[in-house]
């Protein structure tokens, strides 16, 4: 009897915390696709997302690649639910997307950015929580490095998730890369990637419609810039904000006009950024 509730118990934790990313380790390939994933990969241009061996934490892993088409470059694009498709299915309020990576942007032109971003929907397809991490050449490394995007949430009943994944911007060039290995939703432990002086605290409202507001925390004087980006890494406003004191600052910002989706707030400083997702709405 004792072996049996051991086995049920194992079972029932296995469920619970069953990764709900599909093909997280990137393991599975049907010609030349990663199976449960979505790409930019056609006969006209090529193939921008391939497989590379070995992975961090098996076999395989994923290498997305900018290539020439014609005059101009094409940027790998990776999503986990095709277009027009539901996202995948979770049953929990995840607060972290993880993964390892390893980044070669050759851009010296421009602004170049592997841009990542994870939206949350209930079970209505309203986007409830979101979170987004952009990474430009100062983030090159050759190591498997871990990542960890924290998800702010505006809402509750989490019933489905969309990960992107990609490579775009205004300084696009030919062999840019990123590889990318070991996708998990998860709980946060803290937070990579922010400069330790500067705190973001969540944008209101979300999702927004004519202007939001974006608090934040400065624990030093310095100078500060803001920049927004779409859902492709595209540089949408840009804000140099001067050298600030200590202390709470909120930052005005209309987006009246906007086409409705995902966005992601940049503050820099002279020791890092952080960013925090923006949702537009209608």
């Amino acid at each position: 009897m004792r072996w049996t509730t051991s086995i049920i118990l194992s079972a029932l934790a296995t469920a619970a915390f069953a990764q709900p990313v599909p093909n997280p380790g990137f393991e599975q390939w049907v010609d030349g696709q990663p199976v449960g994933w979505s790409t930019n990969n056609n006969s006209i241009v090529g193939n921008t997302i391939t497989m590379v061996s070995p992975g961090h934490g098996g076999a395989h892993a994923l290498r997305g690649t900018s290539v020439q088409f014609a005059q101009n470059v094409i940027g790998p694009f990776l999503s986990s639910s095709a277009t027009g498709q539901p996202p995948f299915p979770i049953t929990q309020a995840y607060s972290v997307l993880r993964f390892h990576y390893r980044l070669g942007l050759q851009s010296d032109a421009g602004v170049e950015v592997f841009s990542v971003s994870v939206l949350i929907t209930d079970a209505q397809g309203n986007g409830i929580g979101a979170g987004v991490l952009s990474l430009t050449a100062v983030d090159n490394t050759s190591s498997w490095t871990l990542a960890e995007v924290p998800i702010i949430y505006s809402g509750t009943g989490p019933a489905g998730a969309a990960l992107t994944f990609l490579i775009g911007g205004t300084g696009n060039a030919v062999g840019s890369f990123f590889e990318l290995d070991d996708v998990e939703l998860g709980f946060a432990t803290g937070m990579a990637y922010a400069a330790p002086e500067l705190r973001w605290s969540a944008p209101y409202p979300q999702p927004a419609q004519h202007a939001v507001e974006l608090p934040f925390v400065l624990e030093r004087s310095t100078a500060v810039r803001l920049l927004v980006l779409d859902a492709l890494g595209r540089t949408t406003t840009t804000r140099n904000l001067g050298m600030l004191v200590p202390g709470r600052h909120v930052e005005h910002l209309a987006v009246e006009g906007w086409a409705p989706g995902l966005y992601q707030a940049v503050l820099e400083t002279d020791a890092g950024r952080r960013s925090v997702p923006l949702l537009v709405g209608r």
